[in-house]
């Protein structure tokens, strides 16, 4: 089933909304339904209020505590934010720790979260020089390594990116089902070893 959409966005603004949340949560839990809890959609600024609303599902436990944590921090969130985002990492580890409950987030070491980044970033590096995009500088992927969010990261020429982002789609084929498209012909260049 599909997780139940209507408790995905309600903010609990009104007298207690935040209650009707719960309620329609427990409705699904009771129906089998796969339930998203509500705490993707960040609803205030405040640390305890958003703390009080994450835990009314974190304590009893359901399918998806959050069904959106960010992994980035808000100001870089497109999607107006969520309950919880990269910056309560640590707090939320500990809260699950002092409460003895699984909310699903994992301790990672340092070193190894150092070596995926880059990778990602290289990869990313090589579909762009293959598909002919703007270039991604080696400075570029050293930051994306340790940046803590786009604020970190070296300016780029945004005029190019949308350029190119424009070329490939006036190049995609226009008709149903007609043609490699852009990605396509480009792509199979970004492969390791590819000269």
């Amino acid at each position: 089933m599909a997780p139940s959409a209507v408790s995905a966005y309600r903010p609990p603004c009104r007298p207690g909304s935040a209650a009707a949340v719960l309620a329609e949560n427990l409705i699904c839990s009771a129906l089998d339904l796969e339930c998203a809890s509500s705490n993707d959609q960040t609803f205030t600024h405040s640390d305890m209020r958003r703390t009080a609303r994450l835990l009314m599902q974190f304590l009893p436990g359901t399918d998806f505590i959050s069904s959106g944590y960010s992994a980035v921090p808000n100001y870089d969130n497109m999607f107006a934010g969520s309950n919880e985002d990269a910056e309560d990492f640590d707090d939320y580890n500990v809260i699950q720790r002092d409460l003895k409950v699984d909310g699903g987030l994992r301790p990672v070491r340092e070193e190894d979260v150092i070596a995926i980044r880059n990778k990602a970033a290289r990869a990313l590096q090589a579909v762009f020089a293959g598909m002919g995009l703007p270039p991604i500088t080696d400075e570029e992927v050293e930051a994306a390594t340790y940046a803590h969010g786009s604020k970190d990261m070296p300016e780029r020429n945004i005029v190019e990116d949308i350029k190119f982002a424009q070329e490939i789609h006036q190049q995609e084929p226009q008709r149903p089902g007609g043609g490699e498209s852009l990605g396509e012909r480009r792509l199979p260049r970004c492969r390791p070893g590819h000269a």
